[in-house]
Order: structure tokens, then C-alpha cells, then sequence
């Protein structure tokens, strides 16, 4: 009867141990999925930064070369303007398709699946 009692005492220890290593490995993978999730973030927010910046900078001189050659330069930055009012339509028409889905698609990829192992983290 005591080996029976030590038994299930040492199957209860096991448990609160196993128990306990999974509660921390649920934690360890949510904190490496949140410190993926916001490096791809700050990637993306200094590499939209930046091509912003080229964009500017690409536009004002368009819009310098344009005027030049049409001898106004308030047109060329005017048909620059024009240009960027034709794509802000166009973002706006089609947002769900450009933005909202790919957007969402991509930090459910982030949070789901695991670049090492190619695989779920559900699965495990």
C-alpha cells in the first residue's frame, strides 16, 4: 500500500513538473513571437521611412525636370500632383485588396508559424 502511495506521489510530482516546463515553454514562445513580430515592425517602419524619403526626393526633382521643361515650374510640380492624386484614388479603391489583407495575412504568418522550423506552432 506505501509503494502505491509513493507511486502516485512521485506520478503527481511529475505532473506539477510537467505542468509547470509547460507553462514556461508557452511563455518563452510567446515572448519570441512578440520579438519577432516588432523586429519585422521596426524593419518595415524604417524601410517605409526610408523609401519615403526617396519618393520626396524623387518627386520634387520630377517635379523640377517637368517644370523645366515645360517652362512652369508650378505645372510640373502640379502634374507630380496630379500623379500622386490618381494613385491615392486608386490605394483608396482598392485598400481591402492592397492593404487591409495583406496586412493582416502577414502578422498572422508573423504570429503563427515558426521560421526555423517551417512549421506551426500549433503543431507542436
Amino acid at each position: 500500500m506505501e509503494s502505491a502511495v509513493k507511486n502516485i506521489e512521485v506520478l503527481y510530482e511529475k505532473a506539477k513538473e510537467y505542468t509547470q516546463t509547460t507553462i514556461e515553454l508557452y511563455k518563452l514562445i510567446a515572448v519570441e513571437k512578440t520579438a519577432e513580430v516588432l523586429a519585422s515592425l521596426v524593419f518595415r517602419i524604417v524601410f517605409l521611412f526610408l523609401a519615403a524619403f526617396f519618393i520626396l526626393f524623387s518627386s520634387i526633382g520630377l517635379g523640377f525636370y517637368l517644370g523645366e521643361l515645360l517652362h512652369s515650374t508650378a505645372i510640373g510640380f502640379l502634374l507630380v500632383s496630379f500623379v500622386y492624386l490618381i494613385l491615392a484614388i486608386l490605394l483608396y479603391s482598392f485598400r481591402d485588396k492592397w492593404i487591409k489583407a495583406p496586412i493582416s495575412n502577414l502578422i498572422i504568418k508573423e504570429l503563427l508559424y515558426s521560421k526555423s522550423k517551417g512549421k506551426s506552432d500549433l503543431d507542436n
